[in-house]
């Protein structure tokens, strides 16, 4: 398989290891959701591992929203058409419940193939 170093760079970018690009990134997953008035985004990027990717957050958010779902469901609310609402139990079974998609050894492996595209990006 031939992997571009701009594709390598991308894949090392998506792991959101800073607490503010989670919660940019949640945001934007769950920017259709009728969240309620309790969840606080901030938080749960706070409890997401830094490794968490793109893909992970995906994850997350999506059951965030079937655990709000079976929540529904089991409360046999079958006559409420209204907008399903995520609470922040929800965010936080989610987060209990995933593993991050990349151990840390690859994290290492692929910020050392960043590291070593940047260091020649240099010397170009």
């Amino acid at each position: 398989m031939v992997t571009s170093a701009l594709t390598v760079s991308q894949v090392v970018l998506l792991c959101a290891e800073d607490i503010t690009s989670r919660l940019r990134v949640l945001e934007a997953l769950s920017r259709k959701f009728q969240l309620h008035g309790d969840v606080d985004l901030l938080d749960v990027a706070e409890r997401c591992p830094a490794r968490f990717t793109g893909a992970d957050m995906y994850a997350l958010c999506s059951d965030a929203w079937m655990t709000a779902l079976r929540r529904r469901i089991a409360a046999n609310d079958e006559g409420d058409d209204g907008e399903l609402v995520v609470a922040q139990s929800d965010f936080y079974a989610a987060v209990d419940s995933l593993q991050p998609s990349l151990s840390e050894e690859e994290v290492s492996k692929y910020e050392r193939i960043r590291d070593q595209y940047e260091s020649q990006k240099g010397t170009r």
